[in-house]
């Protein structure tokens, strides 16, 4: 029997992201048929079909885990959620801890999130963090955690690009509560960022953007 739910999830995120079938099909090569089975729950793709998928939508395989499991109780989410109440409560023994495990298990990414909340990242960590934001063309709700902890690594050059991007291409996330409050919380740290560094035009642009994107 199929299992309805994992082609019904991908169409979701597809359609979360404004993207089409013909796109899917132009870049992956996937059949129309096949994804349309997919997409309906009547069919599976092959692996090498998934992989392309999700390579073209920007999403690990197991963020695709994430989503099918509607963000509840995730392993990602509870990262993301301790990382946040250890930040918070200034605990900075547990942020070192949990920089540690996310390194053992290859979770980089996270371990950079942690590390960011607790100190100013070196130059060569802050520039792979650059990178990957700077790679992004959709960002997914993963993405967006990543940059809601280490926006305030960047230059406040850097914060406005990054915040007038999702003002011109993300509103549609900003209808979903959980987008609305984490676009929300990166205008916001953005804005605090740049006026730190006495950056006032740029933290006034960054909260003109962030207004933009929840009206």
């Amino acid at each position: 029997m199929v299992n309805q739910y994992y082609g019904l999830k991908l169409q979701e995120l597809c359609e979360a992201k404004e993207i089409t079938k013909n796109e899917i099909i132009k870049k992956t090569g996937i059949p129309k048929s096949s994804l349309s089975r997919f997409f309906s729950g009547e069919g599976y793709l092959n692996l090498d079909q998934i992989d392309a998928l999700l390579e073209f939508l920007h999403l690990e395989l197991s963020e695709y885990d994430y989503y099918l499991n509607n963000f509840k109780h995730s392993f990602y989410e509870e990262l993301f959620s301790k990382i946040d109440q250890a930040a918070t409560n200034n605990n900075i023994e547990e942020l070192k801890d949990i920089a540690w495990q996310c390194e053992q298990i290859g979770e980089h990414l996270i371990a950079l999130c942690a590390k960011a909340r607790l100190e100013k990242l070196p130059e060569n960590e802050v520039v792979e963090l650059s990178s990957f934001i700077l790679g992004i063309e959709i960002f997914s709700f993963y993405e967006l955690l990543i940059l809601s902890d280490t926006i305030e690594q960047f230059s406040s050059e850097m914060i406005k690009a990054i915040i007038q991007d999702l003002s011109h291409h993300h509103q549609r996330l900003a209808n979903r509560t959980r987008y609305r409050k984490i676009i929300c919380q990166i205008a916001c740290r953005g804005a605090v960022t740049c006026i730190q560094e006495g950056k006032e035009k740029e933290a006034q642009e960054c909260s003109g953007s962030g207004q933009s994107i929840l009206s």
